[in-house]
């Protein structure tokens, strides 16, 4: 699994965390997380590289805007997931273009999100 494509997960309910967690392995990225709150995914980017995240909109912590802004820095693909993906008005600015679903996500919807965002991602050796 070295030379899988990274997907760092923002997700603080349980089980839908696993959820993706497994999707994703069983797909053959390299998943960072699950995170339940902000600051562990902004510490994980201390050490970690990621390809792409998957980021719920509300954490344990609060929004998940200052990760998702450090992420879109970095140039790193993003999509949103949410109850209330659709509502314009509450997201940051220079965020409001960026894919967004809503959940309860079907893992088709999943798949296709994941695989539009890894696309433009050179591939590895390996993969």
């Amino acid at each position: 699994m070295k030379d899988a494509h990274s997907i760092l997960v923002a997700e603080d309910e349980g089980l839908l965390a696993l959820e993706l967690q497994l999707a994703l392995k069983e797909a053959g990225y390299r998943v960072i997380g699950p995170f339940e709150r902000v600051v562990e995914g902004l510490d994980a980017l201390g050490s970690e590289a990621p390809d792409a995240a998957l980021l719920d909109v509300k954490l344990r912590d609060g929004e998940v805007f200052p990760l998702a802004r450090r992420l879109h820095e970095k140039g790193v693909p993003i999509t949103f997931f949410s109850g209330r993906a659709s509502e314009d008005r509450l997201w940051p600015r220079r965020l409001r273009g960026l894919p967004r679903m809503n959940k309860p996500l079907s893992p088709q919807v999943l798949a296709g999100a994941v695989a539009a965002m890894t696309a433009r991602i050179p591939q590895r050796a390996g993969i």
